[in-house]
């Protein structure tokens, strides 16, 4: 029997419920947009359901003749349930004669950023588009200083390229200011415990983002900071570094193609970008593939995540030693380094394992559709995991990605912090800068 979607206002008997299935989605019952929090289940809304069981909620709010969207959430993908419950608010809007619709699309609810499962797909699409706002208000020169007198903390354990300069610039230019922490700077973990080091920190800066060399110190950073904290890099996983990979898809996409449409092929070892590619990939419906020596292959937990997405999303994963099956249909390919910092005594055995067969040739790449786009996180071993004639041929758009991190950080900085800044006009400007004027003059 084909399942029966119905969709109904919510109704007081619903907001018995309804309190613990929105936090249970979304982690809090209270969501914040433009810097005002709201109670998603008092707010009036409608409900999907299938076969009596709630399968998808939206709630909107009307202030100043505006349609305020707040929150939009499904648990079924790929039924158009998001489209139909956003419909009937419409419907309702144009019997009021209300035209202006806003949508909660930065209105995050996580405190942190540190693993693309903390996102449901519908914010990783809402930040997608969100960086895509920002990065064509910065290529016109217009883009606004949104974040203007704030402070980023970035915390490295490690040196970093792409990921200090992109959060940096990006800070810059959204009005704020970022301050570096390089190794041996701050006592973290050492002379200071990594609580203290987090709440101090908390205090001067306004956001945080972290490199660390164990997933465990980014946890416990984030678990006593009072400020987001975006996650830079760990053993583990490089969400900020996928989300900008998606990104980079969407802007190549072959024409007419979805997210669900899309084959993602990862030649290499399991890194820890690898393990966010996949999950972030698996979680938007993709069909993943990730080829590698068996010895390479991801572990049982990092395949489990992604297996369930599957479940959820529609996409498939699937983990091959046959490259060439594994390319022959990718539009897509992404590798990375075969061996990091930590690894030296490991290179004669894993360029063994690797070379030649899993080696990004252009030889390679021609057994891929004629679209198929390569990837890379880099820092980039040239001739090692790719050829120079792979990376420096039109396949390859890793300096595209690479410019993405600047517009990734910018959303991500946006969607965290802004709806936590207080927004002063300027008379209470005025009035602040009148009473410092006046202290002033006892100097």
């Amino acid at each position: 029997m084909k399942d029966m979607i119905t969709i109904k206002p919510i109704r007081d008997v619903d907001r018995i419920w309804l309190p613990v299935w929105i936090s249970q989605r979304w982690r809090t019952e209270a969501l914040v947009f433009r810097g005002e929090k709201n109670l998603p289940a008092e707010l009036p809304g409608f409900i999907a359901f299938i076969h009596k069981m709630p399968v998808g909620v939206i709630t909107y709010r009307v202030k100043d003749d505006v349609c305020q969207i707040i929150s939009l959430d499904t648990v079924v993908h790929g039924k158009g349930i998001g489209d139909s419950l956003l419909e009937k608010v419409l419907d309702v809007m144009r019997e009021q004669n209300i035209h202006q619709i806003l949508s909660s699309g930065y209105s995050m609810k996580l405190k942190h950023y540190l693993d693309t499962q903390d996102l449901t797909s519908q914010e990783i699409l809402n930040l997608l588009d969100l960086i895509r706002v920002l990065k064509d208000a910065d290529k016109a020169r217009c883009l606004p200083p949104l974040l203007e007198g704030a402070s980023l903390g970035m915390v490295f354990e490690e040196p970093s390229t792409r990921t200090r300069v992109s959060f940096e610039v990006a800070m810059t230019k959204l009005g704020g200011h970022a301050l570096y922490l390089k190794p041996g700077e701050i006592h973290l973990g050492e002379r200071e415990s990594l609580a203290d080091t987090a709440r101090v920190l908390s205090r001067m800066c306004d956001i945080l983002m972290a490199r660390t060399l164990k997933h465990e110190t980014m946890l416990e950073l984030a678990k006593y900071a009072t400020v987001p904290v975006l996650n830079g890099l760990t053993d583990y996983n490089h969400p900020t570094q996928v989300l900008c990979d998606v990104f980079t898809m969407q802007e190549f996409m072959p024409a007419g193609k979805h997210f669900s449409d899309l084959n993602v092929t990862f030649v290499g070892d399991a890194t820890n970008v690898l393990s966010s590619l996949m999950h972030i990939c698996t979680q938007l419906g993709m069909h993943f593939t990730h080829a590698a020596p068996k010895a390479y292959q991801p572990p049982k937990r990092w395949i489990e995540i992604a297996e369930e997405n599957c479940k959820n999303s529609g996409g498939t994963l699937e983990i091959t030693e046959d490259v060439g099956k594994a390319v022959s249909r990718a539009d897509f390919i992404y590798t990375d380094l075969w061996w990091w910092v930590g690894q030296e005594d490991e290179i004669p055995d894993r360029r063994k394992a690797f070379m030649p067969k899993y080696q990004i040739t252009t030889d390679l790449l021609k057994k891929a559709p004629s679209h198929v786009k390569l990837m890379h996180c880099l820092p980039a071993s040239r001739n090692v995991e790719a050829t120079d004639d792979a990376l420096d041929s039109n396949y390859s758009i890793i300096f595209d990605q690479a410019e993405n991190r600047l517009h990734t950080q910018k959303a991500l900085l946006v969607a965290f912090l802004y709806p936590l800044l207080k927004k002063n006009g300027p008379e209470e400007k005025k009035v602040w800068k009148d009473k410092i004027h006046t202290m002033l003059q006892k100097f």
